[in-house]
């Protein structure tokens, strides 16, 4: 259980990093390194592109990530892409990548996985 619990630390720790580094880039207005980092933050938490994630159905991604507190990451991420594209004027993008987000939460939380609040919150609305 230790090594699964300090795993488990690892990547909400990465994760944490990342999101902070990309709300910087996002609130400079520099929303290429945004999509960037979000970009290298999925890569190295759950082995995926962000980019390939867009395209993928939920379900695909979910067998191709398999791990929920994987999944539950990259919905972070996802909905974190979705604020970089509301701040950069894109707001269908922005609305694509929140509803992303939302079905991956709602996978990652099928799977046993604990959620973020917002992504948690935003999961329970989309599905209404």
């Amino acid at each position: 259980m230790g090594v699964e619990r300090d795993w488990l630390v690892r990547l909400v720790e990465q994760i944490a990093a990342a999101l902070a580094r990309a709300l910087g880039l996002r609130r400079a207005g520099a929303f290429e390194e945004a999509r960037a980092e979000l970009e290298r933050a999925a890569r190295d938490a759950a082995g995926i592109e962000l980019a390939l994630l867009e395209r993928l159905a939920p379900g695909s991604a979910a067998q191709l990530v398999r791990e929920p507190a994987r999944l539950a990451a990259l919905a972070r991420l996802a909905l974190e892409r979705a604020r970089v594209e509301a701040d950069a004027g894109d707001a269908g993008a922005a609305g694509r990548w929140g509803q992303r987000a939302a079905e991956l939460g709602r996978l990652a939380r099928r799977g046993g996985a604990t959620l973020d609040p917002e992504v948690s919150t935003l999961a329970d609305a989309e599905r209404r």
